[in-house]
């Protein structure tokens, strides 16, 4: 049997330092972090191997990361996957395009790397299930 693969998060940044910051803060919590700074680069990382959790920067230089967003959303494979928005104007986003998108997780600039890798372990643990009283 095959060991497990540590959970691949995929982060898109285009500030090279913060992304850089992000993986390294990941990797050392344990996950597979690919840090691309385009949605280019993103789509093409999509097509290898599919996020078990993607990091959105709102601010891409090739791109609208809503219109990103909605249009990663439709895909099949990433129809279940957490979505975490960086963003300096949290308040720009609606409550409306935060469910239509079902972004997971909005964090505000500049951020702490440390609730950075809190909110994707919380994000990609399952919550411990309740044992139904009848269970035993």
């Amino acid at each position: 049997m095959d060991a497990p693969q540590n959970p691949y998060v995929l982060i898109l940044e285009p500030d090279t330092a913060a992304c850089e910051v992000l993986a390294l803060s990941l990797h050392d919590a344990g996950f597979h972090a690919e840090p691309v700074g385009s949605a280019q680069s993103a789509l093409l990382a999509i097509r290898r191997r599919t996020p078990d959790l993607l990091i959105v920067d709102l601010r891409l230089p090739d791109a609208p990361a809503l219109t990103l967003l909605a249009d990663l959303r439709q895909q099949p494979k990433l129809a279940d996957t957490p979505f975490v928005v960086l963003t300096d104007q949290p308040a720009s986003l609606s409550i409306h395009q935060t469910a239509q998108l079902r972004i997971d997780h909005i964090i505000a600039k500049p951020f702490s790397p440390r609730a950075v890798v809190q909110t994707v372990q919380t994000l990609l643990d399952p919550a411990p299930r309740l044992t139904p009283p009848n269970a035993a």
